[in-house]
């Protein structure tokens, strides 16, 4: 099989690996994207690929009249607008999920641009004195020799860099006594290093982390040169930048040796920023993060029980404040706001209690919106029986709600109640926190809201089905082509991403499952097996996933994220199947627990094209 964009001229030409594995935030088009994993692109293929018979698009609330849904009471979702929104029983729930993350949030991870201060390291063989920077204003340093021999330089400090992330490295430079100077990070986390040549007006980039053709020496006047590179780190922790004089070589230096710098900041992404001035000693937050548009999906969960039986109470410690009536995301005034968190070390806030059982993992999430930039901790704690919690959640604020979720323990035997809470530690900077949808259940993998308020709620699970005639109206029972694009929660092992059947499973089916560290495509025809045929890996959690299958009498094909199934030559299609059941299986609940953002079918095999 080739894995080709039939629908594009010219049809010959391979679909790239990145195409096949791109986010999910974008546009979509079944016609500009490649779900037709299967097929050999051939000029037949026009028309025949352009017409499914079904085609489940949430982006056209139409598409989706032919599902029969069954859940039993309300249930939430997001609406295109971010907002949470409440769904009437027995219907299917489309979920505007965010986009995919376009630019990563930013920080300064120079700690301390005031280049005298600690921590950064002033070298024996230097001494700094105060200059304007290229804008006219204070804040440059001249370092200049004070000995004639060995290395001459200042050691900046760079803290929480993270292993595998891209980072943007930039300063200002001025030249002084020296027309070619080096400047280099330390290699335990980055290596890069820049060489700059004044007299040519050039730099040179090198070191293996540095991101190919990313480095720029651009003057902005009055002698000034920014740099500009980025590097992706090979090492977590704190980096020393090391700015020279010269270069870092032993060399006979003079006492009248000098060069000017300005403004030296790494931040997260392959994007410069203006320079952002840091005396914190932490990193400080630069911007949130971008994303694409939101994009609507099918949802499907199982049944949950949300066991705090208030979700919008939340109790202030003796010293902090609580203040009700608060904007909420879905539209009330039923958000708290928890102020002075930071006036002593056991200021909080936490929700109601949560009855729950030993040794047994529980899944915590709330909605959080404070000053962009601050940072809050959230956690879960045991309230009876011996100590346990969970570790604690990090939370940079961004000016918006956000949900915090998957914040998961497990309970110890004598263990019967917990909470959630929002607490105070060393890294928190925020003073002030809104809250809103408390939420713990049972599980390691948060669902969507389930309000309380004065008892648990339990949302029932998505049972979504087409049969009768909206089923023989698309399905060919001879052959057929499925594709499935979906984005599960969790990567579970049993979880069915649908089920075609008739009556139950010791009859006829044609399903697509996870077993295992796999997922599998499962056929059944008059009590004969064909057999659990390994498609390719089991997807993960939180990705968006690409599955097809095409099927007939003695070629069974599939493909899953680019991995091709070995084809069955020996295959028997059923005759008698009759319905299809979507993010589950017919019998017995083994629910996918995610979000299908497309799902289509041809009543033609790749090979009949």
């Amino acid at each position: 099989m080739s894995l080709t964009r039939p629908l594009t001229r010219p049809l010959t030409r391979k679909i790239s690996r990145a195409e096949l594995t791109q986010g999910y935030g974008g546009s979509f088009s079944p016609l500009l994207l490649n779900p037709y994993l299967l097929c050999d692109a051939r000029e037949s293929m026009v028309g025949t690929l352009e017409n499914p018979t079904l085609d489940l698009n949430p982006a056209l609330p139409e598409t989706l009249d032919v599902i029969t849904a069954t859940r039993s009471g309300t249930a939430t979702y997001t609406d295109p607008d971010g907002n949470i929104a409440t769904a009437a029983a027995d219907t299917v729930r489309v979920d505007y999920t965010q986009g995919e993350e376009l630019t990563p949030t930013k920080y300064q991870h120079v700690v301390q641009t005031d280049y005298s201060a600690s921590p950064n390291g002033i070298g024996s063989r230097v001494t700094l004195s105060d200059i304007s920077g290229p804008d006219g204003e204070s804040g440059g340093v001249r370092i200049t020799e004070t000995a004639d021999t060995t290395q001459h330089h200042l050691s900046v400090i760079a803290r929480e860099i993270v292993a595998g992330t891209t980072y943007t490295f930039s300063f200002y430079i001025k030249e002084g006594t020296y027309s070619s100077v080096g400047f280099y990070t330390q290699s335990a986390k980055v290596t890069s290093n820049v060489i700059m040549n004044f007299s040519t007006g050039t730099a040179s980039f090198g070191g293996a982390d540095l991101v190919s053709n990313s480095g720029s020496f651009t003057s902005v006047g009055d002698g000034w040169y920014r740099v500009v590179y980025s590097a992706t780190a090979n090492g977590s922790g704190e980096m020393d930048l090391y700015v020279t004089i010269k270069d870092l070589s032993s060399y006979a230096g003079d006492v009248n040796n000098f060069i000017d710098y300005y403004g030296f900041q790494v931040e997260e992404g392959t994007t410069a920023s203006d320079f952002v001035s840091n005396t914190t000693g932490s990193p400080k937050f630069i911007a949130s993060a971008t994303y694409g548009p939101r994009v609507p999906m099918i949802l499907v969960e199982p049944s949950s029980e949300n066991l705090l039986v208030e979700s919008n109470a939340f109790f202030n410690s003796a010293d902090a404040t609580k203040t009700t009536g608060i904007d909420a995301p879905d539209g009330t005034n039923t958000a708290i706001n928890i102020g002075n968190i930071l006036a002593g070390t056991s200021d909080r806030a936490n929700s109601s209690y949560a009855i729950v059982t030993g040794s047994t993992d529980y899944s915590g999430s709330v909605y959080v919106r404070g000053n962009a930039g601050d940072v809050v901790a959230v956690y879960i704690k045991r309230v009876t029986g011996s100590f346990v919690s969970s570790p604690i959640r990090h939370v940079t604020l961004t000016g918006d709600w956000q949900r915090v979720e998957n914040i998961n323990i497990t309970t110890l035997a004598d263990n019967t109640q917990l909470r959630l809470f929002v607490y105070k530690d060393n890294s928190v900077t925020a003073d002030s926190v809104d809250l809103w949808g408390g939420q713990i259940e049972v599980g390691s993998v948060s669902t969507s809201v389930i309000p309380t308020s004065g008892s648990t709620v339990t949302r029932q699970a998505d049972d979504l089905v087409i049969s009768g005639s909206d089923f023989t109206d698309f399905y060919n029972q001879s052959e057929g082509t499925f594709y499935v694009e979906s984005v599960p929660n969790e990567n579970t092992s049993g979880s069915f991403l649908f089920d075609l059947s008739f009556g139950n499973a010791s009859t006829e089916r044609l399903t697509i499952y996870n077993s295992g560290a796999n997922q599998k495509v499962y056929i059944r025809t008059s009590g004969t097996t064909w057999g659990d045929n390994i498609i390719g890996n089991r997807p993960a959690g939180g990705v968006i996933s690409r599955v097809a299958i095409s099927c007939k009498t003695n070629n069974i094909q599939a493909s899953i994220d680019g991995s091709n199934m070995t084809p069955d030559t020996s295959a028997t299609m059923s005759t008698s199947i009759n319905k299809m059941t979507i993010g589950n299986r017919y019998e017995n609940p083994n629910y996918f627990n995610g979000r299908i953002r497309r799902l289509i079918f041809w009543p033609y095999h790749s090979d009949s094209l």
